[in-house]
Parts: structure tokens; C-alpha cells; sequence
């Protein structure tokens, strides 16, 4: 949030023509693969806002699912969605509209894989929708309810029939989503497959440690205590 607001404050107070700023640090579709600088507007578009408004937005966004998000995961690895999330949602966007020449900012789909962690992570956690289209009524709901939601609106709002107007990136939406939901089930696979690896070094110690299954119709089980201390059993199989 700080970077996203550092960048749009800088950005008003010394740039003195943001249209131009927005073609070169935007990314352009059309462009991504004739250069490197091209290729660099994957990340920096993600962190330029066209206005205050826009900015709000999308960090309200951030701060509602951001919380959820590095409550559970650390910082670090909230950081690394957040990038992940992006670049795929910019990847997407390319994907959908690789002639496109008008240069795309904001963060909104690097926070929509933010916003499908924050789903995946507590599903069941109560909040309340509380927008114009529901004349600011608090509808109260289940987040994966509300993911359900706004997975329709981005759906709704790409086959044309748009809900709000305006240019939105609904791919770019739709594509962060789906690097939120790829980027935690990869490191939910990568912690089970750590705590695995332990379970197994840990096993390979004790077998050399304590003796082995007296026949191959025995298996050893090891079991310790609340006082650290090992111990051996052989039973049959």
C-alpha cells in the first residue's frame, strides 16, 4: 500500500505530463515483446494508478484482503503473491488482447490473486457487502460467497455487459485470480512436501539409531514421548 501510494504521490507532484508517464511505465500490450523496457512494464504497471479515486479503490481492496492474507502467510510470501498475482493478471490481459495499444495500470489483479488467497485461506470468514448497487445496504455473506460473486461480475463484465463502465481489465482480473489460487496451492505442496522430507530424514535417523524390524513380517514404529525420548517398536504387518 505504501509503494502504490508513494508512486501515484510522486507521480502528481513531479511528472507534468502523466499521459505520457502512463504510455512509457503502462503496459502496452501491443508492445510487451518489442523491447526489455517492455517486458519491465509487467511490474511497474502494477504500482501506477490513473488518479486518486482509482488508487482508493484498489487499496481498500488491498487493505480488506492483504490482512487476511498476511496474517496467515508472513510478509514475505504476501509480497511474492502480490508481484506473482500481477505479472500473471498483466499475462492474461496480453493473452486476451494482444493488439491492444492503450497501456494498462493499476493494481487491481495483482490484489485479485490477493483477493483469492484471502477465499482459499478463510472461506468462512463473515463479511459485509456494502456497495452502490446495493444503495450502501451491509449484506452480510461468507468470503467465498462473496468470491463466488465476484468471480460472476469479472465473467459478466468480459463477455461485454459491463456493470460499472469504464475501461476495466476484466482478463487481467480474471488472471490475477487465478495466480492467487495457483500461487497457494504450489506453496501449499511445497510446505507438505518439506514436512515430508522431514518426517523421512527423520525416520532414516531413527532407523539407524534404534535397531531395525527383526523380519520383513515386522514393521518398526518410533514414537516420542513428551520427554523427547524414543522408543522402538516391531509389530507384524
Amino acid at each position: 500500500m505504501a509503494a502504490n501510494v508513494a508512486v501515484t504521490l510522486l507521480t502528481s507532484l513531479f511528472v507534468a505530463q502523466p499521459d505520457v508517464f502512463f504510455w512509457s511505465w503502462g503496459l502496452v500490450p501491443s508492445e510487451l515483446g518489442a523491447t526489455l523496457h517492455g517486458w519491465v512494464t509487467l511490474f511497474t504497471s502494477m504500482f501506477l494508478h490513473g488518479g486518486w479515486l482509482h488508487l482508493a479503490a484498489n487499496m481498500l481492496m488491498l487493505y480488506f484482503a492483504g490482512r487476511l492474507v498476511e496474517t496467515r502467510l508472513g510478509s514475505s510470501r504476501t509480497a511474492t503473491l502480490y508481484a506473482a498475482a500481477g505479472v500473471v493478471a498483466a499475462l492474461a490481459q496480453v493473452a486476451w488482447d494482444p493488439t491492444s495499444g492503450v497501456p494498462m495500470v493499476g493494481a487491481s489483479g495483482a490484489i485479485s490473486g490477493m483477493f483469492a488467497a484471502a477465499v482459499m485461506l478463510a472461506p468462512r470468514e463473515r463479511v459485509l457487502l456494502i456497495t452502490p448497487l446495493t444503495l450502501f445496504i451491509p449484506i452480510p455473506m461468507r468470503l467465498l460467497t462473496l468470491g463466488w460473486l465476484w468471480l460472476a461480475l469479472q465473467v459478466i463484465g468480459l463477455m461485454g455487459a459491463d456493470p460499472f463502465g469504464g475501461g476495466v481489465a476484466y482478463m487481467a482480473h480474471l488472471g490475477g485470480y487465478s495466480g492467487g489460487v495457483l500461487f497457494l496451492f504450489g506453496l501449499q505442496a511445497a510446505l507438505a512436501r518439506r514436512k515430508q522430507s522431514g518426517r523421512t530424514d527423520y525416520a532414516r535417523r531413527l532407523a539407524i539409531e534404534y535397531d531395525p524390524a527383526p523380519s520383513p513380517s515386522f514393521r518398526t514404529v518410533y514414537v516420542t514421548d513428551s520427554m523427547g525420548r524414543t522408543f522402538a517398536f516391531h509389530e507384524p504387518r
